[in-house]
């Protein structure tokens, strides 16, 4: 599933709401950074794109039906497609460099089904 670049703009997170978000620095102060940050998301832009400065788009979910609907999905919203991790582009980089290409954090959060139910199964 893709999203046409028209469409984007309707989706767009404003950069100070998604750094609030996503930056580990703003976890420093959780009810006052990241709490208003998320109650944005959630009254104005439930399911958003943050696009900040060197690193790779990411999507912010914030109502619990949405999240339930995209841990689902795995079809459409697959662990594997991308790196799940937040890290710069240069980091990202870095660490397939160290792997080959493979994924750098191997557990379960990082696995999709099949996979994740035959790794879980053997738990």
């Amino acid at each position: 599933m893709s999203i046409t670049s028209d469409a984007v703009g309707a989706y767009l997170v404003p950069n100070e709401i998604a750094d609030a978000a996503v930056q580990p620095d703003s976890y420093l102060d959780v009810e006052g950074i990241v709490y208003p940050a998320y109650a944005w998301l959630r009254a104005n832009r439930p399911v958003g794109l943050a696009r900040l400065e060197g690193y790779d788009p990411v999507w912010l979910v914030s109502k619990y039906q949405d999240i339930v609907t995209v841990e689902r999905r795995t079809d459409v919203f697959s662990v594997t497609q991308h790196q799940n991790t937040y890290n710069t582009r240069d980091s990202d980089a870095f660490m397939y460099s160290l792997t080959g290409g493979a994924r750098p954090i191997d557990d379960l959060t990082h696995m999709d089904p099949p996979e994740h139910t035959e790794v879980r199964n053997e738990m």
